[in-house]
């Protein structure tokens, strides 16, 4: 939140932190957040090619490990990116990343995730009953389908 500069200054610390991992292919033994932060500072300054290379070869390393134990990584990092896009406003786009992430939700559906979830949900209700956003039929459709599902894993 302290401008462009800073972001700069974080991806090169987040670099720094991943080197070793990068170069020995082994990102899923890195901090999860570090990860999601990453990719959220290549997002504030713009380089979401960057974003979706890291994210391209976390799924690369995950499928050639042949593990989904590592699928609650990619799940959380789509989290964060998700929230950075409702937090700017961008709710459309982030309520189905964030949903998309949690697939299967019997996996991925648990306290954490649902509390960063709700969040989402809770500031996009609050933009619609204040009057400074309008709820696209398809995006409510999708929201109750999943608020559905949620609620069967919930249950």
């Amino acid at each position: 939140m302290q401008g462009p500069s800073r972001y700069l200054d974080a991806i090169v610390h987040y670099e720094s932190i991943l080197a070793d991992f990068w170069s020995t292919e082994n990102l899923f033994s890195a901090e999860t957040i570090v990860l999601a932060n990453l990719c959220v500072c290549y997002i504030v300054v713009k380089q979401q090619d960057k974003a979706e290379r890291l994210i391209a070869e976390l799924e690369r390393q995950q499928e050639q490990s042949g593990e989904h134990q590592h699928s609650l990584h990619l799940c959380i990092i789509n989290l964060v990116i998700g929230t950075l896009y409702c937090s700017k406003g961008n709710f459309d786009f982030g309520i189905r990343l964030i949903i998309k992430s949690l697939d299967p939700f019997s996996e991925k559906l648990g306290t954490d995730t649902w509390f960063y979830t709700k969040r989402c949900l809770l500031a996009l209700i609050e933009k619609i009953i204040n009057g400074t956003y309008t709820l696209q039929e398809s995006l409510y459709a999708h929201i109750i389908i999943f608020l559905d599902e949620a609620y069967q894993v919930g249950k």
